[in-house]
């Protein structure tokens, strides 16, 4: 059994950030859903997504049930999603949150992590704020000690 996303699909639907709906989105056409069950309530889900992200600006409306949308859709739900939990968590912890944008490095203690729709992030704290970056199974053995990398496009670290 593998844990698709730590949200209800009724959550994907109108969720801000990065959903597995957006990701089965803009895979379309690549895997045919059943018409009953699961398959069907995907269906209906993806087509309330559709919905929710033309009503926001992500999307076009093409008419017939049809969107486009921006290749990088998934990155830039993403994005948003790291934005808003960084600044809560600053606010919260009265720090400095970084973002990790291509090029940027970051270090500092890996301290802990989070987990979002779109996956779970590593907390890295370098004395004077922190950072959010994808989760590495690598780095669970990791915790407690200090780390560096850089970030990478589409999302990444190395």
């Amino acid at each position: 059994m593998e844990l698709l996303s730590p949200i209800g699909l009724d959550k994907q639907v109108v969720h801000d950030g990065a959903t597995w709906l957006d990701k089965e989105l803009m895979r379309e056409g690549s895997r045919s859903l059943r018409e009953a069950g699961f398959g069907l309530e995907v269906k209906r889900d993806i087509d309330r997504r559709k919905q929710v992200l033309v009503q926001r600006g992500d999307a076009q409306d093409l008419g017939q049930g049809r969107i486009r949308a921006p290749r990088d859709l998934v990155q830039r739900l993403e994005a948003r999603e790291i934005a808003r939990v960084g600044r809560a968590m600053a606010a919260d912890r009265g720090r400095d949150w970084t973002p990790v944008k291509p090029g940027s490095r970051f270090g500092g203690e890996l301290v802990g992590s989070t987990r979002l729709a779109c996956g779970r992030f590593a907390m890295i704290d370098n004395s004077m704020g922190f950072s959010l970056v994808p989760w590495n199974d690598a780095l669970e053995r990791r915790m407690g000690q200090q780390i560096a990398g850089v970030g990478i496009a589409g999302g990444g670290v190395d």
